[in-house]
């Protein structure tokens, strides 16, 4: 004769029904057994799924209290207050997100424990072991032993369900598992993936992260100090919030703060701040100020000067204007470089003097109104020839233009014969140390002037 058991749907077991100790409940639409304990409601869930003829469960959702209907890639596992089910992590990023935690204040060093009802931050102290936990019992532990749950305490048992290890469970499927793997759910199965991490939204710790970041972005701050592959090397120091360490590859954006230490490389965009150390390659005046191809250095602090110094080590420092053509530029008329000085203020800018040079001459000019066109506004050196007032000078000093001259002037010293070597011109004078005689050339002739 068949033996009937109590039946009904799994809300009616979840009612006000307390079944007494040793009376069995079969829930039509779950397809479980549970037992009574005389004090649960609804009785303990019995394990009725059988494994190579023992009990126990090869894939999680032959566990009793787990329910899975609809699987998706990357889905995780809640609890309702009664079982475990399949449900989208969405826009979990923290704890705290979570219907069943509740963190209200939370300290270093607090676990999560469970009240009934929901997970609550606690305060760890004391418990150093899990025989330190209220709802754990633990005698007679042996090595393979396992906490199983009775409705009131986690207690020892024994794992009969042949399972040793996560591989043998049907639904992870582990291969070629390396150091740093982790396990994650592609639709079918559980298995093992050493790809990269994306991660949208913040990453919150509040102990050490130890892992290799490749071709990252960095987006919001960071908080805490980060070290290099031997964990000693601090690159990021959290407190004076200073990298020190090497950046190999291209930097897009702004960088504030001092740099210390060699920069290879092209630069490209604005530079504020002090260069203490060596500059090696060129450095170009059209990438520097594109629009007035000009290198400017400014003090902005009134009353105070300003000075460019040029050191060598041992050597001669060298100043180079230099003009760059694809031409000849042998024998043409045009300058090399120039230092030009003006001066800006309320009236606008005016350069009032200037060095100019180029192949054959070397030109000073000065004029308080700008214009230094004009000969008597110069003085040049060219061809061996010093000129006042004149561009062209014909001889090795030409003046053109009074003279005032303040001590003695000595004439050149001249014999006879040196004299009538001359191509003497009307005005030369001359000391003849042949007649020990002041002469000068007149009228077509030399006569002696006193």
């Amino acid at each position: 004769m068949p033996l009937q058991i109590r039946r009904g749907t799994d809300a009616e077991r979840l009612g006000s029904f307390t079944p007494v100790e040793g009376e069995l409940i079969y829930t039509t639409d779950t397809k479980k057994l549970y037992v009574g304990d005389g004090a649960t409601v609804g009785g303990v869930a019995i394990d009725t799924v059988s494994s190579g003829g023992g009990g126990g469960a090869s894939v999680l959702n032959d566990l009793s209290d787990v329910i899975i209907e609809t699987l998706n890639d990357g889905d995780v596992l809640t609890y309702d207050g009664v079982n475990w089910s399949a449900d989208s992590i969405g826009n979990i990023i923290s704890l705290d997100d979570l219907s069943g935690v509740v963190i209200e204040t939370v300290n270093a060093g607090d676990v999560l424990t469970y009240d009934g009802v929901n997970w609550t931050a606690d305060s760890a102290e004391g418990v150093s072991s899990l025989e330190n936990l209220s709802d754990v019992v633990i005698e007679n532990a042996v090595s393979g032993s396992i906490l199983k749950y009775d409705g009131v305490n986690w207690t020892i048992g024994v794992d009969d369900s042949g399972v040793t290890s996560i591989n043998d469970l049907s639904d992870v499927f582990i291969e070629n598992a390396a150091s740093g793997s982790m396990l994650t759910y592609d639709g079918v199965n559980w298995t093992a993936n050493n790809s990269d991490i994306n991660i949208t939204g913040d990453v919150i710790t509040s102990g050490d992260v130890t892992a290799n970041v490749v071709y990252a972005d960095f987006h919001g701050p960071s908080f805490g100090d980060v070290f290099a592959d031997d964990s000693t090397t601090k690159l990021v120091d959290a407190t004076t919030q200073i990298f020190n360490g090497a950046v190999t590859g291209d930097v897009t954006g702004n960088v504030t703060g001092n740099v210390v230490g060699d920069a290879v490389g092209n630069h490209a965009g604005t530079f504020n701040g002090d260069v203490t150390g060596n500059i090696t390659g060129n450095i170009y005046t059209n990438l520097i100020t594109p629009t007035t191809q000009q290198i400017i250095v400014k003090n902005d602090t009134p009353n105070d000067n300003m000075s460019v110094k040029i050191n060598s080590n041992d050597d001669r420092s060298i100043l180079k204007l230099t003009r760059e053509s694809t031409s000849d530029l042998t024998g043409v008329d045009s300058q090399y470089g120039a230092i030009l000085f003006e001066r800006t203020d309320v009236n606008g800018s005016l350069v009032t003097s200037g060095i100019f040079g180029q192949e054959d001459f070397l030109l000073f000019g000065n004029s308080a109104d700008g214009d230094m066109t004009t000969d008597d506004k110069l003085f040049v050196w060219r061809d061996n020839k010093f000129g006042i007032g004149t561009a062209f000078p014909t001889e090795e000093l030409e003046v053109v233009g009074d003279t005032k001259i303040s001590g003695f002037v000595q004439f050149g010293s001249l014999t006879t014969l040196e004299r009538d070597a001359l191509t003497a011109a009307n005005g030369m004078v001359i000391y003849n140390s042949t007649d020990n005689k002041f002469q000068g050339y007149e009228n077509g002739a030399w006569v002696n002037l006193v």
